[in-house]
């Protein structure tokens, strides 16, 4: 893969393109770094089995991005670096507007992209370049792709005033939207209630399909006990992700605290919004292991015994989201202890992934103990549903459906996700 400077920013050519080949372009927007957000590029990595697509994927230079390492995708990167970042460097000018001038300055260079390349498809990963594709759809005819990570309007930690913004804007460019891609089927239903329906396909965040089984990699079979030091009839509970408020984590660890000394508690992530290390310091039984890349989450994770998704109902997205680290417990074949949240309840549910609790430390602290006591068996139902492999078929499906739409022809009905 050949790397080289770019005016617009950092631009990475992936060699393997066969421009001979490409019928037809989609540009990809992000408010994220595109070298290191893993939805987006598995959703590039899924769309490049056709050879006719050119996938340009433009976002925004970040720190975390900036250690990207090799790629297999064929496809362009292109990670802005924005001027208007200077601006943090005189003080006087508030927040408020330094943001709103990045964000005018990104719209000009990503718009002057759409304009160079006149992509047939644009696809806006949230909310904040939405208008963007709308732009795309009213000067060059492009189709508008509406990849919804969360519920935009409802997300947690934003202000009532941000939500009411973000809603009014998907609700003025909603017309605009060709097909809207979500990570929930309740959140899908959302837009559907509030916005009118559209062209919807379900894409979960979930990990590839592997096998799952006891037969786990040596260097790895025992690894957290290892690393800690831990008897073998310890219980190892796991939590991924940040650490942030509104992921359970002061109630567990509280739980954990007050648990027989058998239970330990592992938190596998990155994050300040919480002191982890705080908790570590007060109850050795709880550990903080940094984070690691999300190919080799589910190898990790293998050698825990269960995984923590306990989700607050702090927000509408919150309350009606399928967060990744449930998938990747489920294929790492660990029984879960989850939220008693409506879409989360229902998965674990429907696939036998573990058992749910209210978020208090009295609920979680019994959960624990009935999970001590009476074990829980690993799902033994069959996960391709809910695979990685089954999302990016579905979202290939939905881009044949849509480009076949602009020449005029068809396809066959939607398959199961697709609305």
């Amino acid at each position: 893969m050949a790397v080289a400077g770019y005016t617009d920013g950092i631009k990475i050519s992936n060699e393997k393109l066969n421009l001979q080949s490409i019928r037809y372009a989609i540009l990809h927007l992000s408010h994220t770094d595109v070298r290191v957000d893993a939805r987006i590029l598995k959703e590039v990595a899924a769309l490049q089995e056709d050879e006719a697509l050119h996938q340009i994927v433009i976002g925004i230079d970040r720190p975390e991005g900036a250690a990207f390492g090799e790629s297999d995708l064929r496809a362009e990167l292109i990670a802005l670096r924005l001027r208007a970042r200077e601006l943090r460097r005189i003080a006087w000018i508030p927040g408020i507007v330094r943001n709103a001038i990045g964000l005018a300055e990104a719209t000009v260079r990503m718009f002057w992209l759409v304009l160079r390349h006149r992509p047939r498809v644009v696809h806006c990963h949230d909310v904040v370049f939405l208008h963007v594709g709308a732009l795309a759809k009213l000067f060059i005819g492009a189709r508008v792709v509406y990849d919804a990570h969360e519920l935009e309007s409802g997300r947690n930690g934003d202000s009532k005033a941000l939500s009411t913004c973000v809603y009014a804007v998907e609700r003025i460019l909603w017309p605009l939207v060709d097909r809207l891609v979500s990570v929930s089927p309740s959140i899908i239903d959302w837009y559907a209630e509030r916005l009118g329906a559209k062209p919807s396909i379900l894409v979960l965040n979930s990990p590839s399909l592997r096998p799952v089984s006891s037969d786990r990699a040596p260097s790895l079979s025992r690894y957290f006990h290892n690393l800690y030091s831990l008897d073998d009839d310890d219980l190892v509970f796991v939590y991924l992700g940040v650490f942030c408020q509104g992921r359970g984590i002061p109630a567990f660890a509280s739980a954990v605290v007050e648990s027989s000394q058998r239970i330990h508690f592992v938190m596998v992530g990155f994050g300040e919004l919480l002191d982890v290390h705080s908790w570590s310091r007060l109850c050795p039984r709880i550990h903080v292991h940094a984070a690691v890349p999300h190919e080799r989450v589910v190898e990790l994770v293998r050698s825990a015994d269960f995984g923590v998704c306990l989700i607050e109902d702090v927000s509408l997205s919150d309350r009606l989201c399928l967060p990744n680290k449930l998938f990747e417990y489920a294929f790492a074949g660990l029984p879960v202890l989850a939220s008693r949240l409506p879409e989360i309840e229902r998965v674990v549910r429907e696939y036998g992934l573990g058992v749910c609790c209210d978020n208090d430390v009295e609920s979680i602290r019994q959960a624990v103990e009935a999970i001590e006591r009476d074990g829980i068996s690993p799902s033994t139902a069959d996960l391709t549903e809910l695979s990685w492999e089954r999302q990016a078929e579905r979202l290939r499906g939905a881009y044949r459906q849509l480009l076949d739409r602009q020449n005029g022809t068809t396809r066959n009905q939607p398959k199961a996700g697709e609305r």
